[in-house]
């Protein structure tokens, strides 16, 4: 199996930066526009994609990309009662 590698220019260390993932989308994005209003850098991690194997981009991509936040996807498992191809790799 081979490693990957996600490697993104988040800009320099001098500018705030706040992280945000999971929890509740709306008050998520609340506070992200506030802070945005103090000049603070905003990056969001989330699922670009609402279930395994869709090629729609989930709420949360939406969201969150329409507000010009800086949008970082990453792979979440989930544990599936039923087991087909495209929920098993």
């Amino acid at each position: 199996m081979r490693d990957v590698c996600l490697c993104y220019n988040l800009g320099t260390m001098a500018e705030k930066t706040v992280a945000l993932t999971g929890g509740h989308l709306t008050p998520a994005l609340a506070v992200a526009e506030e802070l945005a209003k103090q000049n603070v850098r905003v990056i969001w991690f989330g699922v670009k994609h609402s279930q395994t194997a869709d090629s729609r981009f989930s709420a949360e991509y939406e969201a969150v990309t329409a507000r010009g936040i800086t949008f970082i996807p990453f792979t979440a498992g989930k544990l599936w009662r039923k087991w087909t191809a495209a929920t098993f790799f």
